[in-house]
């Protein structure tokens, strides 16, 4: 449905008929697992609050990556200056070296995490790193035509989103028993594909809906449209991360 929406209409017959049915199948499994003995995913793991509040977070971390892995290699590869457009007019390899400072933060930032933690609490850390892609989003927003802050804010991206991943992890851990911590893992790791899932279409429906140029391609309005929605999604992340509650299990 997320993929085909754009191609099929938003709001065609197929489009809603298959919403319908995952919200008819949502309902049905909730119903289901309240029923039996050893439920497949516990309800507690959805609608406690700690997890609840942590899953989103972790939604809107799969889900903001992929406006850049989307948007970026298209403004990169657009044609650069003199054209009149706002893109650099790059190769497939120099694009991926563009975009290479990011990836390896993705890492660092996981490796920097534990110092975090060491001095801050597990959701200080979750709202420092979205709050790092909020504005690696508003940096690019605002200088799409500069491929150094291209650069620059994509890394500070890169950063939030390990720092995010390796925290969230932790946030689980503090508020879970042993026993049911492999299954709040893998609820939380099936809402991280769910939201990398609505990501591509999305940054999609964007490009190719607002501002779009006279030949086709996309436009600076949907750029910096996909960008902003980008940092608005993870001001919204960093916000909800002090919606976690503070107390963690002994």
């Amino acid at each position: 449905m997320i993929s085909q929406g754009a191609r099929w209409g938003w709001l065609s017959p197929a489009v809603l008929g298959l919403g319908a049915l995952a919200v008819l199948g949502l309902v049905g499994l909730a119903v289901v697992e309240r029923r039996i003995a050893r439920p497949l995913i516990d309800p507690v793991l959805v609608t406690n609050r700690a997890l609840a509040a942590t899953n989103a977070l972790t939604l809107f971390l799969g889900f903001v990556p992929y406006a850049f892995y989307v948007g970026l290699p298209l403004l990169l590869q657009a044609p650069g200056p003199g054209t009149g457009a706002i893109g650099q007019g790059l190769g497939v390899t120099a694009t991926g070296a563009a975009l290479l400072p990011g990836a390896v933060l993705v890492f660092l930032g996981g490796r920097f995490t534990p110092w975090l933690l060491g001095r801050l609490s597990g959701r200080a850390v979750a709202a420092i790193a979205l709050a790092a892609m909020c504005v690696g989003g508003l940096g690019i927003a605002l200088r799409p035509a500069s491929l150094l802050a291209v650069i620059l804010f994509f890394s500070l991206v890169g950063l939030g989103n390990g720092i995010g991943f390796a925290v969230i992890a932790e946030l689980i851990a503090g508020h879970v028993e042993r026993s049911g911590l492999g299954a709040a893992l893998g609820v939380n790791g099936v809402l991280r594909t769910v939201g990398s899932a609505f990501g591509t279409p999305v940054a999609t429906l964007i490009l190719t809906s607002v501002g779009v140029a006279a030949s086709g391609a996309p436009g600076a309005g949907g750029f910096r449209a996909l960008f902003l929605l980008a940092a608005a999604v993870s001001a919204l992340g960093a916000m909800l991360a002090f919606a976690i509650p503070a107390r963690r299990r002994s």
